[in-house]
């Protein structure tokens, strides 16, 4: 094998976009629909830190400005 000068490259040329720069690229349409199927429910899998995935729910409450993660399925438990 030969050797690594680095494992990772950055081009100099290439621009990053930040978080707004990014939520400018979608239309009203598609925030709406998103803004929909979240507070309707989307399904997520949480990975845990053990490496196990747990199916959830993901759902918002844009009047409480809050996001809950619902998990039906106990996964393992932790004795101490």
């Amino acid at each position: 094998m030969g050797n690594i000068v680095s494992c990772c490259s950055l081009d100099e040329n290439k621009k990053y976009l930040n978080d707004d720069e990014i939520l400018e690229t979608f239309s009203n349409s598609e925030i709406n629909e998103f803004k929909k199927r979240l507070k309707n429910n989307i399904q997520i899998v949480v990975l845990l830190q053990d490496g196990t995935k747990l199916p959830c729910n993901l759902q918002a409450n844009f009047q409480e400005k809050t996001l809950c993660i619902s998990c039906h399925q106990k996964v393992k438990n932790k004795n101490d």
